[in-house]
Order: structure tokens, then C-alpha cells, then sequence
């Protein structure tokens, strides 16, 4: 079995490990999803992006709708827009 390092957890365990741990709309995520797939953690992982649309067509989204803050200088505007992209 794959352990993931920094913690000793085995890879088959780690979805149900991070689930202790999940709050609010993270935990519904968690709770709505089948028996069968909750020990998945890269299905789990796919299901927090899409829910929290951090994905290609949402960062395509956040890009195109972006506007400069209240207290963002333009260097910091820039650098988000830098992320997004």
C-alpha cells in the first residue's frame, strides 16, 4: 500500500481521514456522495472542484468578471489575474 509521507496514511485510507476534518459546504460534498466512492479520494477530489468551481470553465468565469478591489493596487489585480489564468 502507497502511504501519503507527511502523515502515515494509507492512500485507500485518506479520503475517510480528510473526512474527520471537513466543515460546512466541504462536508455536505463529502456526506452527499455514495458508500462506494467516499474511500475514492480522486473522486472525492474532482467533486470539491467542481462543486467550489475550480475548474477550467470557472476560472475562465472569474477571469473574464474580474475587477480591481477595494484597497488592490494594480500589481495585485494583475497577479490574480495571473492565477486565474
Amino acid at each position: 500500500m502507497k502511504e501519503l509521507v507527511a502523515f502515515n496514511v494509507l492512500q485507500n485510507q485518506s479520503s475517510f481521514q480528510l473526512g474527520r476534518f471537513l466543515q460546512g459546504q466541504e462536508l455536505d460534498v463529502y456526506q452527499r456522495m455514495n458508500e462506494e466512492d467516499v474511500g475514492d479520494y480522486d473522486l472525492l477530489k474532482n467533486n470539491f472542484l467542481k462543486k467550489f468551481r475550480l475548474t477550467e470553465g470557472g476560472y475562465r468565469k472569474r477571469f473574464k468578471h474580474s475587477k480591481i478591489e477595494n484597497g488592490d493596487t494594480p500589481e495585485q489585480f494583475i497577479d490574480r489575474l495571473r492565477r486565474y489564468l
